[in-house]
């Protein structure tokens, strides 16, 4: 039975951000998951491996980041969530994320 869309989003937080679980990543997301924003110059990121290297730098960058849901919406198969995190992650940590290559 597939898990709804609020309970992945969930997951994908506690497990992939939170626990720093790789595997949340493979099992959570598409083959072809896009991060909007997340690559070089604000490029978005398209597919696992290259999501998996953002994920890498920031969990790098901030090791003991983590991140609570805030709320989420449903509608169908689509989630959004509302998170915050500690520490902030401020604009500028953003943008150097985005600059570093694995």
């Amino acid at each position: 039975m597939p898990l709804d869309p609020a309970t992945v989003a969930h997951r994908w937080f506690e497990e992939a951000w939170n626990q720093g679980s790789e595997r949340a990543i493979d099992e959570l997301s598409a083959d072809n998951v896009i991060g909007h924003g997340l690559g070089e110059a604000g490029n978005d990121v398209v597919g696992r491996d290259h999501f998996r290297v953002f994920w890498r730098n920031l969990r790098t960058a901030l090791p003991d980041l983590h991140v609570t849901v805030e709320d989420t919406i449903t509608q169908g198969e689509k989630v959004q969530s509302a998170s915050s995190s500690k520490p902030p992650i401020s604009a500028k940590v953003w943008a150097c994320l985005r600059a570093m290559r694995a």
